[in-house]
């Protein structure tokens, strides 16, 4: 029997590409495959009282970046928009899991990397990132409060800062093209939060 795991190790995309998620280059990521599949997977693995997408996430993140530092370069909303487009190549995991699973942290990484270097042009400094990573962890918590059976009262989250952001559980078109809309906004060096 032919051993076709190395020459079978890629995904097909909405689009039609074949990416193998473990080694793509930048000429393999497209935009549209990435908003397509983010805004078909739900967020917390599906437990939750409503449908909301991994795109929607993604916007609301970029937005309490854009809302918590207006004065903050245009890039550290547009790094929070595409802090998850590695899962629309890897699939997205449980944060409990996800920490766990040593080797999916280097795949995350690695993709991350090939898709901030194409889309935003270069890889996010620390304070970047560390804007990121508290957005989504606030986001974390008011997705929690609102959409999970305990609200996230045993979760052990941050508190949130206020925020006018709302969890509006879109249709998975609805919230495609508001991820794209985000995007394009994003590029052109225009905060639309």
């Amino acid at each position: 029997m032919k051993n076709t795991k190395k020459t079978q190790l890629w995904i097909e995309t909405f689009s039609g590409r074949k990416v193998n998620p473990l080694s793509a280059r930048g000429k393999d990521i497209e935009m549209e495959d990435i908003a397509h599949s983010l805004a078909m997977q739900c967020r917390f693995n599906g437990h939750c009282r409503d449908f909301y997408s991994v795109a929607e996430h993604c916007v609301n993140t970029a937005a309490y970046v854009g809302e918590s530092a207006p004065g903050r370069k245009w890039l550290a909303p547009l790094f929070a928009l595409l802090h998850d487009a590695s899962e629309a190549y890897l699939c997205d995991i449980p944060r409990p899991l996800k920490w766990r699973i040593r080797r999916y942290l280097d795949w995350e990484r690695s993709l991350s990397s090939v898709i901030f270097a194409k889309f935003a042009g270069r890889q996010p400094d620390d304070d970047e990132w560390d804007a990121v990573m508290e957005a989504d962890n606030a986001m974390l918590s008011i997705e929690a409060a609102e959409l999970a059976h305990s609200g996230g009262k045993s979760w052990n989250l941050p508190h949130a800062r206020k925020s006018r952001i709302k969890i509006r559980c879109l249709k998975w078109g609805d919230a495609k093209r508001d991820f794209l809309k985000t995007f394009v906004l994003l590029r052109e060096k225009r905060l639309p939060f």
